[in-house]
Order: structure tokens, then C-alpha cells, then sequence
């Protein structure tokens, strides 16, 4: 039953209510309000002395009305507290933390440096801190935390045609540059490069430069413009001592004769051979 009555508190008149359904131990021991006993015969009643309800210490948790000692960093309550009895606590299991006092049932996981989002390890969990995650080699954080990183991201690559103005760290992405007049870069220079000068090396410039590539050079090849002409002048001269080597055309075949007055074979005759003569002028002379 729960009434009100009012009550005279350094000359304010204040409203405070009055538990008669509890004992006076219940009252104090849930410590819900500092009360004072009225004793009248058989009936005993409570009056409130003050309307706040007492906090629980610094290194104390409320539970159910009571106030129970905290258990400390790596570990976790087991039992909470009774009126003869303090908080039993118990020491976090592998791969779980707690790193302040408190009155937790349950220690917390520790956290996982997963490659997948860029992540390697740089402190391990114990029970009473996390594990400590920081960017994989080439990555940056994207997503920083109290202690530590939760997300990385690899580092952007300049492309061709562009120079490294501040190569990533850690905590800052890549900063890439634009390549300008004769220079160029492919992406990994940090600074671009002015092009190649073929003619003051004495080269010919077979390919220019552009500002992802360095202009080609190549060396003066004279031998080909002289041994080619040379060779072609070599091969018509042997083609002419060919054509003056060729034998004269040797004179058509001899007609052949045949005696067909013999009745019983056929006998071919042939005319006399000519004798070949030559004059001195070179002419042929035929002599039967």
C-alpha cells in the first residue's frame, strides 16, 4: 500500500512517498530510498527523507535493486551478489575480452583481422583488450576506429601517362599527377621523364614519344643502301657471261631415205654425213 504525506524539508513542502507493503530490511537493503522508522504500538511505518534514488558506486552494478562489486577487466560475473555474499566472477575464455570493470555475464568476442577486407593483425586480442587490425601491405584505412582499423582498401596505381605526386601510407591513399609537354611516365615514376633526343645521339627516331612511352631510337644503317646496288650489279654481270657461253645452235636432222623396191624388208638409208668446215672468217663450209 503505498500513500503520501507531506513532509518539512528545510521550509519546503515536499511530496515523498510512504512503503508500508515492504519491510524496513527490504528498504534498506535494496537501498531504493533512505527512509526513517516510525514505531506506533504494533505498526510500524516508513517515511521518505529524501526523493533520489541511490546510485551505485564507481566499481558497483545494479542488479534487481542491489548494488554489487564489479568484476574486474578480463573478467566476467559467474554469480551476482547476495546480502552475505559478493560478486563471483570468472576469467574470460581464448579469443574473448573484457577491458574495464563491469558486471557482465558474457565476455565479448574479439575481433578478426580479415584479409578479405584488407586487414592483418598488429596487436592480438587477450582478455582484457581486442586485437588491434591495421591495413595490409599496399592498403589504407577507410574506416578507423578507437583503436585500430575495420576496413582497407588497396591503394589506387597511377596510370600511364601520370607520376606519383605522394605514394600511399597507411592512413592516405595514392596522389597521382598528370604527365606535360616532352615527358612522359608509366605510371610508376615519380616524376615524368623528358623523352629520349635520337639525333643528338647520333640515331634516327623511329618512334616518337607520348606521354605514357619514351620516344625509340635506332642506329644509321648505311650497309644495306651500298651492298644492295652492288649485288644487283654483280648478278646482271654474271647473267652476261652466261649469255656469251651458250654453244651456236646445232643444224636440223638429216632427212631419212627409203628403198621400197625391196619386197620382203624395208631398209632405211640415211644421207651422208656433211663434213663441218670453217674459212677464215669464221664461216661454216658444208662439203657432201
Amino acid at each position: 500500500m503505498n500513500s503520501e504525506f507531506p513532509i518539512t524539508n528545510g521550509g519546503r513542502g515536499d511530496l515523498c512517498p510512504v512503503y508500508t507493503s515492504w519491510t524496513y530490511r527490504e528498504l534498506r537493503k535494496r537501498r531504493l530510498l533512505k527512509v526513517r522508522l516510525h514505531q506506533r504500538g504494533f505498526l510500524q511505518t516508513f517515511t521518505c527523507l529524501s526523493r533520489s534514488i541511490k546510485v551505485c558506486g564507481r566499481a558497483e552494478y545494479e542488479v534487481e535493486g542491489e548494488c554489487c562489486p564489479m568484476c574486474s577487466a578480463g573478467k566476467y560475473v559467474s554469480k551476482h551478489c547476495t546480502e552475505y555474499s559478493s560478486t563471483s566472477c570468472v576469467s574470460c575464455p581464448d579469443l574473448t575480452f573484457i577491458d574495464t570493470p563491469s558486471g557482465l555475464i558474457n565476455c565479448r568476442p574479439c575481433k578478426v583481422c580479415d584479409p578479405r577486407d584488407g586487414l592483418k593483425i598488429e596487436r592480438e586480442c587477450t582478455s582484457i583488450s581486442d586485437t588491434i587490425c591495421e591495413p595490409l601491405e599496399g592498403h589504407y584505412c577507410i574506416e578507423k576506429i578507437k583503436h585500430g582499423c575495420r576496413m582497407a582498401e588497396e591503394h589506387s596505381k597511377c596510370k600511364p601517362g601520370q607520376y606519383i605526386i605522394q605514394r600511399g601510407t597507411p592512413s592516405t591513399d595514392t596522389v597521382c599527377g598528370d604527365c606535360v609537354g616532352e615527358t612522359y611516365s608509366n605510371g610508376s615514376f615519380s616524376s615524368c621523364q623528358p623523352y629520349t633526343q635520337c639525333r643528338s645521339m647520333g640515331l634516327w627516331e623511329r618512334r616518337p614519344g607520348t606521354h605514357s612511352s619514351d620516344a625509340e631510337c635506332e642506329e644509321r644503317n648505311i650497309v644495306p643502301l651500298v651492298i644492295g646496288p652492288l649485288i644487283g650489279l654483280i648478278v646482271l654481270a654474271m647473267w652476261g657471261d652466261l649469255k656469251s657461253s651458250e654453244p651456236p645452235p646445232s643444224s636440223p636432222p638429216l632427212p631419212i631415205f627409203w628403198v621400197g623396191d625391196l619386197p620382203s624388208s624395208q631398209t632405211r638409208i640415211r644421207a651422208p654425213t656433211p663434213t663441218r668446215l670453217t674459212d677464215s672468217q669464221g664461216d661454216m663450209i658444208s662439203l657432201t
